[in-house]
């Protein structure tokens, strides 16, 4: 899989295609920018599921942009480049990655299921209302005799 993606984005870098690259970062921008502002106004509006997935694809859009822009490079060298940690230089091989593969179809549905669940079961925001006092609860006075 990661060999698969590794043969569709080299292309672009390496055959001069800055332009297109450079039109699809703009495009990232915008939209990082534009569900950042709608997360806001969700939240402004009381509409907190609108606001999660708001925010959810803020964050992805800022990590995809941070890794788009480092391509082909994964971490970068402070004292040379030829020590930078690349995309090529730092793929596994063909039985971790068939591993792995079976690990995540396995186990991201369990992790999605757990997550949704969480968020339902933390949906509401807690109030200052429901950590008031009970009220004192009225006795019967009884008379005596």
């Amino acid at each position: 899989m990661a060999r698969l993606i590794l043969e569709l984005q080299e292309p672009v870098w390496a055959s001069g295609r800055v332009e297109t690259v450079r039109r699809w970062m703009e495009w990232l921008r915008d939209v990082t920018s534009a569900e950042y502002y709608g997360a806001l106004w969700q939240v402004w509006e009381h509409h907190e599921g609108f606001a999660f997935a708001a925010t959810t694809v803020t964050i992805a859009s800022c990590i995809i942009s941070i890794f788009a822009d480092l391509y082909p490079n994964l971490m970068v060298s402070s004292t040379s480049p030829a020590y930078n940690l690349t995309v090529h230089n730092s793929a596994s091989g063909n039985y971790s990655l068939t591993v792995m593969t079976v690990v995540v179809i396995i186990f991201l549905p369990v992790v999605l299921a757990y997550q949704t669940w969480t968020y339902y079961v933390f949906r509401r925001r807690v109030s200052r209302s429901e950590f008031q006092p009970a009220p004192e609860p009225q006795t019967a006075s009884v008379r005596r005799n």
